[in-house]
């Protein structure tokens, strides 16, 4: 819920007086690279997370 408020802050920013030295910042910290979702995958820091899924299927059905 707090990414949400800070996504809409940032919106409403853009939309004023300071969007041109918010944006310089922006693209500071997050870059102008565009990477792809294997790369941003690849690059995400994932230690320590549980990536394991439970083996149940679901419920047995008859066809």
């Amino acid at each position: 819920m707090q990414d949400a408020e800070l996504i809409r802050s940032t919106a409403q920013l853009l939309r004023g007086e300071a969007a041109s030295e918010l944006r310089i910042q922006l693209q500071r910290l997050v870059g102008t690279q565009h990477l792809g979702l294997k790369e941003l995958l690849a690059a995400a820091p994932l230690d320590g997370i549980d990536l394991t899924r439970n083996p149940d299927l679901g419920r047995n059905v008859e066809l």
